[in-house]
């Protein structure tokens, strides 16, 4: 689980329309749901959709104050102010929620309560869709590949890299086969 040690550099890779379920937990109480929404993540920022949004102890405007990020492995640094207890806005406090996608978001609230927060995909799946020309493995690759393998991918793309994640491969730019056979061949020469 992603502790929050490493500053995150927001990724468009898990780009996005989120449900969620926030949670305050404790090991004596369990688990009590505070409230859902949606959660759109767009360039690696996280924000928390207007419409269909519930929060059953404070008032839904608290979600205006969510901030997050996510990288390219899915990690999430993320904050928001909510008060885990039912009654007046004097309870709020900011909690710093940390986590990975495929697990839940976590952040103490006090020394008592843990605010919890679950993700859910809505539609496609969080890996990028399948593009007829590359498999998703490759797709992969090319969107996560780091140090060694990054640099070979960079010593023959350039900035090329960057812009192939913004767009996503999906952009209609790498459907050209003159462009997806060198990149394929770009993802050989470096994976192995």
């Amino acid at each position: 689980m992603y502790k929050g040690n490493i500053p995150i550099i927001a990724s468009a890779l898990f780009d996005g329309r989120y449900s969620f379920d926030i949670s305050r937990y404790n090991e004596k109480n369990g688990i009590k749901t505070l409230g859902n929404g949606f959660i759109k993540i767009q360039n690696g920022i996280m924000t928390v959709e207007r419409e269909n949004r519930t929060l059953l102890n404070g008032t839904v405007d608290l979600y205006d104050t969510f901030e997050g990020k996510i990288d390219k492995k899915g990690n999430i640094n993320s904050s928001l102010k909510i008060s885990a207890l039912f009654g007046d806005s004097a309870d709020l406090e900011n909690v710093n929620l940390l986590g990975n996608i495929d697990n839940l978001l976590k952040g103490p609230w006090d020394d008592y309560f843990n605010i919890t927060v679950k993700l859910e995909k809505k539609g496609a799946s969080a890996i990028p869709r399948a593009h007829e020309d590359f498999s998703s493995e490759e797709i992969v690759f090319l969107m996560t590949a780091d140090g060694e393998d990054e640099k070979c991918i960079r010593d023959q793309l350039g900035p090329g890299l960057d812009l192939l994640r913004k767009d996503t491969i999906n952009h209609k730019r790498y459907s050209r086969p003159v462009i997806y056979t060198w990149i394929k061949k770009i993802v050989k020469d470096c994976s192995n």
